[in-house]
């Protein structure tokens, strides 16, 4: 009798975990393009707006739609790309300038994460990059203004690139460009960049 019971408890747990499980599977929700939205403001295949306090643009290519969004002068820009098909979400993105951070991701039609990568890859992070700049050489990279930010290489060294308009109101004037060691966050190089006229 024992042995009954003890196989009817194993059998109800194992039937409510599996339950549980299709549950949690079946209660994620799939992110949509707003088709309506879309078709109402775009011009051609686009649209770019501007409100108080953010930006955004919508695009349909042969692909998918896309959708860039940030908070107006934020650093910080999501890029979101959906299937063409079921306006599913396909691809989604986080950049800081042109650098591509955070968790990109990959869903199949369905929704489920297909791909999973994490793009926080250098020793020396985008955090620790605003602090230095800001605490080093007073330039607030969370203000956009007249700046801009890349990673590439050199010499075998990944680095952060640092673009600042000497007046962002006259651009031909010259920039100021700081290079930082994105492994260890050293100074690699400070100069005037100055543009013929």
């Amino acid at each position: 009798m024992k042995k009954i019971v003890t196989i009817l408890i194993v059998f109800v747990l194992i039937q409510s975990c599996k339950s549980q499980v299709g549950k949690n599977l079946n209660n994620h929700k799939i992110e949509k393009f707003n088709l309506n939205e879309f078709n109402n403001k775009k011009v051609g295949n686009d649209f770019f707006e501007t409100t108080k306090d953010s930006t955004s643009r919508m695009m349909e290519t042969d692909d998918g739609f896309y959708k860039y969004s940030n908070a107006l002068n934020s650093p910080y820009e999501i890029r979101k790309v959906y299937y063409k098909k079921t306006f599913n979400l396909k691809i989604e993105t986080t950049y800081f300038y042109s650098i591509p951070i955070g968790t990109y991701k990959v869903y199949d039609e369905d929704g489920n994460v297909t791909i999973e990568k994490n793009l926080d890859v250098y020793n020396f992070s985008i955090p620790e990059l605003i602090n230095k700049m800001k605490n080093d050489f007073n330039i607030d990279l969370l203000n956009t203004y007249g700046k801009g930010v890349l990673i590439g290489g050199e010499n075998n060294k990944s680095v952060y690139l640092i673009i600042i308009l000497i007046d962002a109101k006259a651009p031909k004037r010259g920039s100021r460009e700081i290079k930082i060691d994105a492994m260890n966050g050293e100074l690699i190089s400070d100069k005037i960049l100055k543009y013929e006229e």
